[in-house]
């Protein structure tokens, strides 16, 4: 691995972000918006007191840089100069040539010319990385984030590997996931839409003893991709394949069946739905009659709700829930066959 440094303003690093020389698609990176508030105002502030900030660590592949580390740093910097945030109400004043300037819920523009200068020519090293394994870059983004509070799945992300990794955004592209779905923009943050790819997948393996579907089995399930890879890729297609079909079932967002907790079994029993020759129409249909069941609304009912609260990442209770879908699932097609 080469290790090459080089020095940017940050009025540089946002011209070559709006040209595309910069770009934060690297697999294994985590989601956008990990910072609060407070964590934003705080970088802002530092460039404007010319306070020391991390270094940024980039790969080379052509004429792109990819961001491995240092996406929220770059992505706070360029939102703010584009006035997309004010500054913390607590934001202490910045310090230049012996004067004090005010920060404090300020944006961009509203700030003082001397200030504005500060952060724009503010220059942030980047250390450039060439001629790198897969495994060298793996290994450094779990060095780098060692002091993070990385979730498991984004933890497990850079075990996993990079061709894993992509293949795993790819299915978090999924129109499904993106516009169907109903993960919250923390559950996103913290890759929950990812766990729930994977939890699925533990759930169609024929080869994997389930123990529970909790963070940490998921963890453990990863680390099987490179041993087993042609099952596991082909379990990824089946997913998609259910995917594909779910997202031609509903026509808008399924906000109580493919939320976090309910997500790996609408898959499953959609799955069942695929194999039974039941159309989008029809499922759809029944996804209906089955939240009227969860509200004691229907002549069928379930005890899908048992299975819930906490502990719902059990065995037992996974299991449960998905025996409780299905079983509603087959009662409603054998009254309406």
């Amino acid at each position: 691995m080469k290790k090459l440094s080089v020095s940017w303003s940050a009025k540089q690093l946002t011209k070559m972000f709006n040209k595309g020389t910069i770009s934060f698609d690297y697999p294994i990176q985590r989601a956008g918006d990990q910072w609060d508030h407070w964590q934003k105002s705080d970088l802002i502030q530092s460039l404007a007191d010319d306070y020391p900030v991390p270094p940024l660590y980039s790969i080379k592949e052509g004429d792109i840089y990819y961001i491995l580390d240092g996406k929220q740093r770059l992505t706070t910097i360029f939102d703010f100069i584009n006035n997309k945030f004010q500054l913390h109400e607590e934001t202490e004043p910045a310090t230049i040539d012996g004067k004090e300037y005010s920060l404090a819920e300020c944006y961009f523009e509203e700030l003082h010319e001397e200030v504005q200068d500060n952060i724009t020519d503010y220059m942030l090293l980047n250390y450039k990385l060439e001629n790198t394994t897969d495994e060298e870059i793996e290994k450094l983004f779990f060095k780098l984030n060692n002091g993070t509070p990385l979730s498991k799945q984004q933890k497990a992300k850079s075990k996993m590997g990079t061709e894993w990794a992509k293949r795993i955004k790819k299915v978090v592209e999924h129109e499904f996931m993106t516009e169907k779905a109903a993960f919250s923009a923390g559950q996103i943050r913290k890759a929950d839409n990812e766990t729930a790819i994977l939890q699925t997948m533990m759930l169609l393996d024929k080869s994997h003893e389930l123990k529970s579907i909790s963070s940490n089995h998921v963890f453990d399930y990863t680390q099987t991709f490179r041993e087993d890879e042609q099952n596991k890729i082909a379990l990824l297609e089946n997913v998609i394949e259910i995917m594909d079909y779910l997202n031609d079932a509903y026509g808008e967002k399924e906000t109580v069946l493919a939320k976090k907790v309910n997500f790996p079994m609408l898959l499953i029993t959609a799955k069942l739905a695929i194999e039974k020759d039941i159309t989008v129409s029809e499922f759809q249909h029944w996804t209906d009659e089955f939240k009227k069941s969860l509200k004691g609304k229907s002549d069928i009912e379930t005890n899908y709700k048992e299975f819930g609260g906490a502990g719902s990442v059990k065995r037992d209770k996974t299991l449960g829930r998905i025996r409780e879908m299905e079983k509603h699932f087959e009662e409603y097609f054998a009254v309406c066959s």
